[in-house]
């Protein structure tokens, strides 16, 4: 009787130690699974490329700088915005495409081509994946120039 009244007595502190080892060792775990070593390429706030950034209007540039992006938003798409926001320079971005860089507008015959270190670029901004120090460039151009026809 005497051990049975014991374990009664003792059995709130029992399930309280096991509750606290139970919390310690999920919370412990969980912290393992998201933690990654660091990476030396990466500068304070995460950020894991720099990128050179132009919007070359039809007449004088319309921005220029450096976008710092993170590994996981390393798109030219991401770099531009970073830019023009920064820059203060207006464009519309719509169905993923941009246009009207500083009130520049894209006509029939003219208007803004993506270029990355030099080259024209075969798919759209927020598809286009970036490296560090690549070059990106937005130009306005004469489409018959660009596309050789």
């Amino acid at each position: 009787m005497k051990k049975g009244k014991k374990v009664k007595e003792n059995l709130p502190r029992l399930l309280a130690v096991l509750l606290v080892t139970g919390m310690l060792t999920v919370g412990l775990t969980a912290c393992g699974k998201d933690s990654k070593p660091s990476d030396s390429n990466s500068s304070s706030g995460g950020a894991a490329l720099s990128v050179s950034v132009m919007i070359e209007g039809q007449n004088a540039m319309v921005a220029e700088g450096t976008a710092k992006l993170d590994k996981d938003k390393n798109t030219a798409e991401a770099a531009i915005r970073q830019v023009c926001d920064e820059k203060g320079v207006t464009y519309t971005l719509q169905d993923g495409m941009f246009d009207n860089f500083g009130g520049e507008a894209s006509t029939n015959t003219d208007g803004w081509l993506l270029y990355v270190n030099g080259a024209l670029s075969d798919v759209g901004a927020g598809d286009t994946k970036l490296q560090d120090n690549d070059q990106v460039a937005f130009r306005y151009v004469n489409y018959d120039e660009a596309f050789g026809g």
